[in-house]
């Protein structure tokens, strides 16, 4: 009876150290805050490595609204040496976490964050109820993969693995406080799911979605969500087209419906004849136009398609629909068909010029046209890196094409889209100076030249060629006097090439005395320095 006392009582003991969190909550005033309460960081530097610092930061992780932020705050010393400072909180702060540093946050010069266990505490509503995401949060806290995002900086190292039990338990705890809103985080939350009922989790995870479905007012978007989960992760085929027959009866014209027909296209057969029908099929019951009347996130979509379509028509030679496309393309689609198919096909030859010529002269005047169109957009932070990124890849394509004009000596063409090329673009590269140059030479336009080969100079693109082109033009106008040539030469540098050479060698120069030495001349006799 003894023995069975013992075994309880550790048993007992175990399951509760299970179903505490391993972080320390000290350094939060109050000791359990609700989200109404005024909440401070009472921090005791004493005997940490933070103990003689003069400056202390706090750098706080709050999961707000089912999503980790973070916020770096200045830290007060008060009377008692403690380091304080009062943390924003709102209606929607479910979970805070915290660690001090001193320094840049970046890059501290110390850090104390419980020796990687953490400081942490976990909010209540204004009437002490737990808050939704609020077990989620305590337990990714711990284990940072569950949810991702800004968490993922907290720690030096990776933390220790949680226990099972301990996950089971936040889960069914998080399971017990699901809203209407258990959406916003429903990947992370069944993340949560998975680590803690391990071998259970694929039959809870049917249930969960199935009952889910249970409900007929569903929306498109809902649906969606359970679309992507039973089909990337689950990887439940039943489930999958049960809930596709679903989406194609309540929302055939909807944005999971497209999703799901994209996502067929690209699956489809290897044979080329039949992925040109998939997609096909794809754009005639999802057009773009129509997707440009209300526009969302799924741009990819039609980038993926008309890139897959447009290859497969480039290299069964459908030349007429392939140009078609166009039609329909932004600047960033249209880019990319043209870099990987005619780009390519100049380069390999796997296309002659001709029909290359006819193909890329039909296409370039509607890819100039778009360069405005701002489809770059959402590759960049901002509009200036969108607008640089559009400018380099239009010189690029401006480049395959005039160059294949040069070569049919379609200089007049070629001469016109010169005129297209940024500024920059016009004179940086040596080998299309030396198109330019050649262009020029067939025109007969002796006055442009020239100004070419200046500017080209001042660029420092110039070819062999170009600089024995440069120098007849000199010695032509001097009477073959070549003397001041390389002066002459030396004028056309730009001010920020003339900078950089006398940055280096001011750098690089050494002004050592010269050591004296003994030099023996022709006839036997020594010099001495």
């Amino acid at each position: 009876m003894k023995k069975r006392t013992i075994f309880l009582l550790l048993f007992l003991v175990q399951a509760v150290l299970y179903a505490q969190p391993r972080y320390d909550s000290g350094v939060f005033k109050p000791k359990n805050p609700k989200t109404s309460d005024l909440v401070q960081l009472m921090y005791n530097a004493k005997d940490k490595d933070l103990e003689f610092s003069d400056e202390v930061n706090a750098n706080l992780f709050i999961f707000d609204n089912f999503t980790w932020t973070k916020l770096i705050l200045p830290l007060q010393k008060n009377s008692d040496g403690l380091w304080t400072a009062n943390v924003p909180v709102k209606p929607s702060t479910a979970f805070i976490g915290v660690k001090f540093f001193q320094g840049d946050s970046d890059q501290p010069d110390a850090v104390d964050n419980n020796n990687n266990l953490g400081y942490a505490v976990a909010l209540t509503s204004a009437k002490g109820k737990p808050l939704a995401g609020s077990y989620l949060a305590e337990a990714a806290f711990q284990a940072p993969g569950i949810t991702g995002g800004e968490i993922l900086s907290y720690y030096t190292n990776p933390p220790d693995s949680l226990e099972q039990a301990y996950l089971k338990t936040s889960g069914a705890k998080e399971s017990a406080l699901l809203g209407k809103n258990y959406l916003n985080y429903f990947h992370s939350f069944m993340n949560l799911q998975k680590l803690g009922l391990g071998n259970e989790f694929p039959a809870y995870a049917r249930k969960f979605v199935t009952d889910a479905l249970a409900d007929k007012g569903l929306d498109d978007e809902t649906l969606g969500v359970f679309y992507n989960y039973a089909n990337a992760r689950l990887k439940d085929a039943n489930l999958t087209k049960f809930i596709q027959n679903r989406v194609y009866s309540d929302f055939p014209n909807g944005a999971t419906a497209r999703f799901m027909a994209y996502n067929n296209a690209m699956l489809a057969s290897s044979d080329q004849a039949q992925a040109i029908g998939a997609y096909e099929e794809f754009l005639k019951r999802f057009p773009i136009a129509q997707w440009r009347k209300n526009p969302n996130n799924q741009n990819f979509i039609y980038y993926a398609v008309y890139r897959g379509l447009g290859s497969s028509y480039f290299e069964s030679k459908q030349f007429d629909k392939f140009v078609s496309l166009f039609d329909d393309l932004d600047f960033r689609t249209g880019n990319e068909l043209m870099r990987w198919n005619i780009m390519r096909a100049y380069m390999f030859k796997t296309v002659g010029k001709d029909t290359l010529y006819s193909i890329s002269e039909a296409i370039m005047p509607k890819l100039i046209s778009r360069k405005d169109d701002q489809s770059y957009k959402q590759d960049f932070d901002s509009k200036a890196q969108a607008d640089s990124n559009v400018v380099k890849n239009l010189d690029d394509r401006l480049f395959t094409h005039i160059s294949l004009l040069n070569d049919l000596k379609k200089y007049t063409e070629a001469r016109r889209y010169f005129l297209e090329l940024s500024e920059k673009g016009k004179y940086e590269n040596a080998e299309l100076n030396e198109i330019n140059l050649q262009v020029l030479e067939g025109l007969n336009d002796d006055k442009q030249i020239l100004p070419l080969l200046e500017m080209s100079a001042r660029y420092n693109a110039m070819t062999p060629r170009m600089f024995e082109k440069l120098k007849a033009i000199y010695l032509k106008g001097h009477n073959g006097d070549e003397k001041g040539y390389q002066s002459y030469l030396a004028s056309l540098k730009s001010d920020e090439e003339k900078a950089e050479m006398k940055a280096y060698v001011d750098h690089n120069w050494v002004n050592h005395p010269m050591p004296d030495f003994r030099l023996e001349t022709a006839e036997g006799s020594f010099l001495n320095t």
